[in-house]
């Protein structure tokens, strides 16, 4: 199934695109952010094309759905979302990274049209739970 795409009131939810700028320059080259993530911080712009090309591919899994997440008034894009089959532990995973001057907004205003999607009629099927996987909702401005 394609990664769909999700509005609420502020915030608009969609499959990756050919975001590479926005995403180098948000979060990949930030070291306030990676500390966080399972990757580093990065100075090469080459890294955001990967990942970009990489989520590309998955645009159409049943297993991984990975949403830019955009600002609805400016257009100005924040950050990820991503949900996917963690086959290992049995479990749908959802984690996100935000740029640094967004990772305060509130994590339940992103995850809102998501928890919606995940419980509509067609995730019935799901045969394991949903899990937030992601340190990044401890970060502090340190």
């Amino acid at each position: 199934m394609k990664t769909p795409q999700l509005k609420i009131k502020s915030l608009y939810l969609r499959s990756v695109k050919k975001d590479v700028d926005e995403i180098f320059e948000g979060w990949i080259k930030d070291e306030r952010i990676s500390r966080y993530m399972l990757w580093n911080a990065s100075d090469d712009r080459e890294d955001a094309r990967h990942f970009v090309e990489e989520e590309i591919k998955q645009i159409n899994s049943d297993t991984w759905y990975r949403w830019i997440i955009i600002l609805q008034k400016t257009g100005q894009i924040i950050g990820t979302c991503l949900l996917y089959d963690n086959v290992t532990e049995k479990s749908w995973d959802i984690s996100y990274n935000l740029s640094y001057c967004f990772f305060k907004l509130i994590v339940s205003m992103i995850f809102s049209p998501i928890w919606a999607w995940i419980f509509s009629p067609i995730w019935v099927v799901l045969n394991h739970p949903v899990r937030l996987s992601h340190p990044s909702f401890c970060m502090t401005d340190q």
